[in-house]
């Protein structure tokens, strides 16, 4: 896949031999090229669509980008470059970017918004131009992380996944706000609760309803991990789709149809107890 890019970008390349007296251009990649964790840093070029711009935060901003093959990694700007690309980027839109700099994951250190082994550095030398190549990115990420790993993360990062509704708990009111809680199972048959805020509660109102009533397939994007309450929480960063076409629902559509001839409702309610017994411990500290 990655040949055809390096053939469109060919002519920009040879246009563009020498910027700011560097050597030519580094050669095009998608995320997932880069393996070789010993070899790092490697400044490459990549096309790639700015999910999430996050707040500057004392000296460096953070960035989720995505190729055009759904993959996602954090991108990060420090000191004098941070309003440098602060200003060039903006959330939503897409980019060519030049002599971006492939480095290992230091979440060991310093939190990152998503689970990854490498992160982007956008460096002095990176070079930021408009995409405008004739190539259309996925709607939906490469990866939908299993519910066994989600739980692994770390408290408050973003993560994918794909599930089946199984069960809508009452709707609540927090703060003043509309919540309510929606259980998924994984094709490992594996059980997870994902909290839905406000607006996309309400916007897919009607959806949520047909959803436990079908147990419909759903995709939900930048949902962010909270431990404490054993959950995924949507964010306002996060999108829910509906019935999606993406290359991991065949497993999951031979389990939905399983489970509308077998609800095996006593497998949730068992679920539901031991998160509100977790709960209960939550409140009584």
């Amino acid at each position: 896949m990655i040949d055809p890019i390096r053939t469109m970008a060919l002519g920009r390349r040879t246009q563009n031999r020498t910027v700011a007296g560097l050597s030519p251009f580094p050669p095009f990649v998608l995320f997932d090229d880069i393996q070789d964790v010993n070899n790092l840093p490697q400044v490459k070029s990549v096309f790639a669509r700015v999910v999430v711009k996050f707040p500057r935060r004392r000296n460096s901003q953070h960035y989720i980008l995505q190729d055009i093959t759904g993959s996602k990694i954090e991108a990060i700007s420090n000191g004098h470059n941070v309003q440098r690309f602060d200003a060039l980027l903006t959330q939503g839109c897409t980019y060519t970017l030049y002599r971006v700099a492939f480095c290992l994951n230091r979440e060991e250190l310093q939190f990152r918004n998503i689970g990854h082994g490498l992160e982007l550095g956008l460096i002095t030398h990176t070079i930021v131009d408009p995409f405008t190549k004739p190539i259309q990115f996925p709607p939906f990420p490469k990866y939908l992380m299993p519910f066994h790993e989600v739980y692994q993360q770390p408290h408050k990062t973003f993560v994918d996944v794909i599930g089946i509704v199984l069960h809508l708990e009452p709707l609540k009111h927090i703060g003043g706000r509309p919540y309510r809680e929606a259980v998924l199972m994984d094709s490992r048959w594996d059980l997870i609760i994902v909290g839905v805020w406000t607006d996309l509660l309400q916007r897919n109102a009607l959806r949520w309803s047909l959803a436990r009533v079908d147990k419909n397939i759903i995709i939900g994007t930048l949902l962010r991990c909270n431990h404490n309450h054993r959950c995924l929480e949507t964010s306002d960063h996060s999108t829910i789709h509906f019935n999606p076409d993406h290359h991991t629902i065949y497993r999951l559509k031979t389990i939905r149809r399983s489970l509308i001839d077998n609800p095996r409702s006593r497998f949730i309610d068992k679920f539901l107890e031991n998160r509100r017994a977790h709960l209960a411990t939550i409140t009584s500290d």
